[in-house]
């Protein structure tokens, strides 16, 4: 018998070589059967979530879960007032004023692959997210990336697994398909080639209503560095000037861009 999931966003508001480190952090609370009240082992779990936030700065994603011992609507009931009790027990036990905004996804293939182990489905897995200014907060090194946390609807934020890439030697770059040539074939005097990474969703638009905001760390800010987009050549991603504005804070010496999620890469020509 086929699964039911539902999942809810709840916003209470790491830098993340190369690639960072996924950003959810999962915590997993059980169920007896056919039950959807919090049992003591549940309730010290969330309570050791709340004491290990030092501010409201987190975005908390909740995915619920039934086993296969009913009907799929059933399930997908119990699972919901799985949710719902981890809800509730979160904001009566936060110290923080705790908004929510749920979705259900139903038996969509945003989800994590179900344990055959019966007590193992019968969950509520909590993700606690970095989060800022309703964005949430993506790190590599030397690079971060700040994601609307609408970006990736209708799908979960967990589900889709976002990770920044930072391709910094040539090692990396062939890992990626990727080149520190122009379409011209000069050779470029790259800082670095940059991308937020996920898996989409069957349910997932092609078009975004919002971009990502980057920003790289340098020793020192040159007028010369540029921006360019990807473009295939021969199997290997090369480049080509770029439309997007490119800013370098002197300040705090990052330069800063303002793109979707396609590669961008900040070079200027070798002389």
């Amino acid at each position: 018998m086929q699964k039911k999931i539902t999942a809810i966003l709840v916003f209470v508001g790491l830098f993340l070589f190369g690639q960072s480190d996924p950003i959810c952090k999962k915590t997993s609370v059980y169920f007896d059967s056919n039950k959807s009240s919090l049992n003591k082992e549940s309730k010290e779990k969330i309570r050791s979530i709340i004491d290990s936030i030092a501010d409201s700065n987190y975005v908390f994603e909740l995915y619920g879960f039934a086993d296969s011992n009913a009907s799929p609507a059933y399930n997908l009931k119990l699972s919901q007032k799985r949710v719902e009790s981890v809800k509730k027990f979160l904001e009566s036990t936060s110290k923080f004023k705790i908004k929510y905004r749920e979705e259900s996804f139903g038996e969509s293939k945003c989800t994590s692959e179900l344990i055959g182990d019966l007590s193992q489905e019968r969950r509520v897995d909590i993700y606690s997210i970095p989060f800022m200014d309703n964005k949430v907060i993506l790190q590599a090194d030397r690079a971060k990336a700040l994601i609307p946390v609408g970006y990736f609807e209708p799908c979960g934020l967990c589900s889709v697994n976002p990770q920044l890439k930072a391709v910094y030697t040539q090692e990396q770059a062939a890992a990626e398909a990727l080149t520190f040539n122009n379409t011209q074939g000069e050779t470029l005097n790259a800082l670095g080639s940059f991308k937020v990474d996920y898996m989409r969703c069957d349910s997932q638009p092609d078009s975004y209503p919002s971009s990502i905001e980057y920003s790289i760390q340098t020793e020192s800010c040159d007028p010369e560095m540029k921006l360019a987009d990807p473009e295939i050549m021969n199997g290997a991603v090369k480049w080509k000037t770029s439309s997007t504005p490119l800013n370098c804070d002197p300040t705090t010496l990052t330069y800063n861009y303002t793109s979707d999620a396609t590669w961008k890469n900040l070079h200027k020509k070798t002389l």
